[in-house]
């Protein structure tokens, strides 16, 4: 992911910031905010979708 993608990602689903927190530390509006997350999720889940079957099978999720 590109950088400020990344870091607003990892702000949102890990840290728990809201909207508001994270459009004023990077001095961005909400909305782009918004979108930087849809961007990221996009990305992670093109990039991702071949190992999602490994990922069921390994937590037990999906039997063979």
């Amino acid at each position: 992911l590109p950088e400020q993608t990344r870091l607003i990602f990892i702000a949102h689903r890990f840290s728990g910031e809201s909207y508001r927190e994270i459009a004023a530390r990077f001095g961005i509006s909400e909305w782009r905010v918004e979108f930087e997350l849809v961007k990221a999720v996009k990305q992670l889940r093109l990039h991702l979708k071949d190992y999602l079957p490994v990922l069921l099978l390994l937590t037990g999720t999906l039997r063979p």
